[in-house]
């Protein structure tokens, strides 16, 4: 149901043009007019002064006779009567005649201490020359200033009437000529619907003068705005749909999608990077905040994929370890965020996908690829990447290299006798016993068949020489097949020095190769260093 608003004076003002302009037409009316009536006023004093005066300057022409024969004949009966007579006129307040030598014969109350208005001589009515005395007559300027308010407020009375006649005319011009086609034309805007209409309704006015100018600049405006109104209708209908279509993307993909800001932390996660994450660091809390390098193993590589990629604006693809107790792996992309000037400047995209499966199965290939299956010693492959990198550290660090061929002797009469099971046995006692004696970061091969090579690194005149007797040293105790079946196998070494060969794995190799056939074809059960002259025995 709709309510009524209480009469309001000021709102009504306000929300009413024509008002206000009748308004403001009334009130400089009624400033001209008290201005133009104070004007009036003293105008019609004037005047009425001016009238009074003349009346009574005429009164003292027609009795100027009579009161010079009372005045010659000392008539104080004839005088009485002359200024009682002018006192009675309502524009007179005294009258007086003076006798020369003789009383003053008065009419009427002013003062003698006031000057009379009109004073005029009498003389002797056969002797003009010869006075005989005088009559003084007293405006009555209080009952002129009572008809020059009288008639100043006529006049303003009828400024007044006219003056609301043409401001009452004014009105209704304005009301006719401007407030009603505005009205119109207001009218006209509050009906006009923008939503939804592929065609706009302008403003209809036949008008030439400036409201009709205004209507059709309206209407253009009008037509410019609602098609920028279509436009931009069109664009956040666009906009509705990507963002649909990037939610769906968003929240319903199977990889991990991340925004990382300019600090390096993570402004947007999906549900499937939650999860990953949920399920692998437990406890991790709102990720949205957190730096993305600290769920992963290695933080400081995380950083610098992401200073390279705002730095080339190129994407990155690498696997990374998460920061969790169990080895999971997550390839990830990280792609820069071309922006046109948006708030998302210098933003990282990085899609994760869950690589563990992947990876534990490429590691254990990798294994396989790099390392004997029976002893799980190192194989050729493998061998050879470790001898590479252990030359340039050997070449860093300024130290000796040494390799060792060892050839196991009597290995093929425990195949033969005992069977490939106790060879197999064999070979990994070999190994283990190897593994045992040298350090961590020595290099263990097995070469192939019953060859094993050692590399390592070593300082001193007489490391060379301790190396092979550790190493013969290894094949004193016999080993058990079985409780009740030991085989003794004994190994040749041949040793060969970066000091002698260089630092080339190649000639290492060959020079300890020789060492050890040398060492096959004597005595065997020996070590021999390449270069040197004798051959040593345990």
């Amino acid at each position: 149901m709709k309510t009524s608003k209480p009469f309001s004076l000021s709102r009504t003002l306000r929300e009413r043009l024509d008002l206000k302009i009748a308004l403001a037409i009334l009130c400089l009316a009624m400033l001209f007019l008290l201005v133009l009536g104070f004007f009036n006023y003293l105008k019609a004093q004037q005047e009425e002064r001016a009238h009074a005066l003349a009346v009574v300057r005429e009164m003292v022409a027609v009795v100027e006779g009579n009161a010079a024969i009372a005045a010659y004949l000392k008539d104080i009966q004839l005088a009485d009567e002359i200024v009682s007579g002018l006192q009675d006129s309502r524009y007179v307040a005294r009258a007086a005649i003076d006798i020369d030598g003789g009383p003053t014969i008065a009419a009427g109350d002013i003062t003698q201490s006031v000057e009379a208005d009109v004073v005029h001589r009498l003389n002797a009515p056969f002797d003009a020359a010869d006075q005989v005395g005088t009559l003084r007559v007293y405006a009555d300027f209080a009952f002129i200033g009572q008809l020059a308010t009288g008639r100043g407020r006529s006049v303003l009375v009828g400024q007044l009437a006219l003056l609301l006649l043409v401001s009452g005319a004014l009105f209704w011009v304005v009301r006719r000529v401007v407030i009603r086609p505005l009205g119109r034309v207001v009218g006209q805007l509050k009906t006009i619907e923008q939503s939804g209409v592929a065609h706009l309704r302008g403003i209809s006015l036949k008008s030439q003068d400036e409201i009709g100018y205004l209507a059709r600049n309206i209407n253009s405006l009008l037509e410019k705005v609602h098609q920028a109104y279509l436009s931009e209708a069109e664009h956040n209908r666009q906009i509705a749909q990507l963002e649909r279509k990037f939610r769906l993307i968003f929240e319903g993909s199977h990889a991990g999608i991340v925004l990382v800001d300019e600090s390096d932390r993570l402004a947007l996660v999906n549900p499937a990077f939650e999860a990953m994450v949920a399920e692998l660091l437990p406890g991790a809390g709102c990720l949205e905040g957190r730096p993305l390098s600290q769920l992963f193993r290695e933080p400081e590589r995380v950083d610098d994929i992401l200073a390279v990629v705002r730095d080339s604006h190129t994407s990155i693809f690498c696997d990374l370890m998460l920061a969790g107790e169990q080895e999971i792996w997550l390839r990830g992309v990280f792609s820069i965020i071309e922006s046109q000037g948006g708030d998302e400047r210098g933003y990282v995209e990085v899609v994760f996908s869950d690589i563990s499966d992947r990876a534990l199965t490429e590691k254990r290939f990798e294994y396989g690829a790099t390392h004997d299956q029976l002893t799980g010693l190192l194989n050729r492959r493998g061998g050879m990447e470790r001898f590479a990198r252990q030359i340039e550290q050997a070449q860093a660090k300024g130290s000796e290299l040494i390799l060792c061929l060892i050839d196991l002797n009597d290995f093929k009469p425990v195949n033969d006798v005992h069977g490939h099971e106790a060879g197999d046995l064999v070979l990994q006692e070999v190994a283990q016993r190897l593994q045992h004696a040298l350090r961590a970061d020595d290099v263990i091969v097995r070469w192939g068949g019953d060859e094993f090579v050692v590399s390592m690194l070593v300082s001193g005149d007489f490391a060379v020489e301790a190396v092979g007797r550790n190493l013969l040293s290894l094949f004193r105790a016999p080993i058990e097949i079985d409780p009740q079946t030991r085989v003794r196998v004994g190994g040749s070494v041949g040793i060969a020095s970066s000091a002698h060969s260089g630092y080339n794995i190649q000639q290492l190799i060959e020079s300890a190769d020789e060492a050890m056939y040398v060492v096959k074809k004597g005595d065997k059960n020996s070590y021999r260093v390449s270069g040197a002259e004798e051959q040593f025995e345990p």
